[in-house]
């Protein structure tokens, strides 16, 4: 680019606007590796769509919600507690309810139940039911995945408070003495 005095500008990041040494601009950090994982919405996705396509297979395969499906659920809990990043971790325990009850509502809208009832009154029984039914699925999804999450949490913070109190990770054998 010219200006009007037919001097070249450069853009404010210097050759080509990236940062780095030598241009004016400080070069941005790469983000530390506990920052990477599932967002709280990449969490709900993950566990809704795993779950509904486990509900899916198991009411195709067994014409009902079984174990199978559970295994799915509690599997599901599980993977999402343990990518979900640090600071979404509430999203992690969240997440399997949501899912839960999305998968059912979607399960009843695709495979109806027979019982002669208008569209809603369907729907609302359905739900019904499966919260009644699979009550100890749900909770045991959602236990589990709570007990991953505080573990991850206080996993966590000890490393925080090792790292502001002695300067960084030591070996397992504690300090070394000179």
């Amino acid at each position: 680019m010219t200006s009007g005095r037919g001097r070249v500008r450069q853009s404010p990041g210097g050759p080509g606007g990236r940062p780095g040494p030598g241009n004016g601009r400080p070069a941005q950090r790469r983000r530390p590796a506990a920052a990477t994982g599932l967002t709280a919405p990449g969490a709900l996705v993950v566990a809704s769509g795993v779950t509904l396509v486990g509900g899916v297979l198991d009411r195709m395969l067994t014409g009902t919600l079984g174990a199978p499906f559970a295994v799915v659920f509690l599997a599901t809990c599980a993977v999402v507690a343990a990518k979900t990043r640090m600071r979404d971790l509430a999203a992690a325990v969240i997440a399997p309810p949501l899912a839960f009850a999305l998968t059912i509502l979607a399960l009843s809208l695709f495979f109806p139940s027979d019982n002669g009832e208008g569209f809603v009154v369907r729907t609302m029984l359905d739900m019904f039911t499966a919260l009644t039914f699979k009550a100890g699925v749900l909770w045991s999804g959602t236990a589990l995945a709570a007990a991953i999450a505080l573990v991850r949490f206080r996993a966590d913070r000890e490393a925080t408070r090792r790292r502001s109190a002695g300067g960084g990770p030591q070996a397992p054998g504690g300090p070394r003495r000179p």
